[in-house]
């Protein structure tokens, strides 16, 4: 008998779907506990996500017009795909539309360094990087990188 039920336990979790992708979801006007404030306290608790799953930070619509940061020195290690995207993606026919996008900012005092990554995606973002020699950005064993609506 108590092996019979030990192949159905076993069978059960089997049958349940593994979960290979996680999401944080920024949103500044937000008070679920589920949801961060800003990216760089979202990417302060990614922990071994970025390591053993396909990580996304879904920046929401209130994210629009916000300067967002991933933190000090952030690390992206892990052999997942890993993105950050605004939900909206408003029409850019001129430079001043950028401002309707999040911006994301790079330094100075910190750098980006990402490794062994098959994929990093920056979607609806205004970037702006600001270099400082102190610092250095490494991205090294990152089979692609992506722009998309930046």
């Amino acid at each position: 008998m108590e092996f019979v039920l030990l192949i159905g336990i076993i069978c059960l979790f089997l049958s349940l779907p593994l979960a290979v992708s996680f999401e944080f979801i920024v949103d500044p006007t937000s008070s679920s506990p589920y949801e961060y404030r800003s990216l760089a306290e979202a990417f302060s608790d990614i922990g071994w996500y970025v390591y053993y799953l396909e990580v996304t930070f879904t920046l929401a619509s209130s994210c629009a017009g916000t300067t967002q940061t991933l933190g000090d020195d952030p690390i992206l290690f892990g052999y997942y795909p890993f993105t950050i995207k605004f939900e909206e993606n408003p029409p850019l026919s001129q430079e001043s539309d950028c401002f309707l996008l999040p911006r994301l900012v790079f330094g100075p005092g910190t750098s980006l360094f990402a490794q062994s990554l098959p994929k990093f995606t920056l979607q609806g973002v205004n970037i702006q990087f600001l270099a400082d020699p102190a610092y250095s950005s490494m991205s090294y064993e990152v089979n692609e990188v992506e722009f998309t609506n930046v």
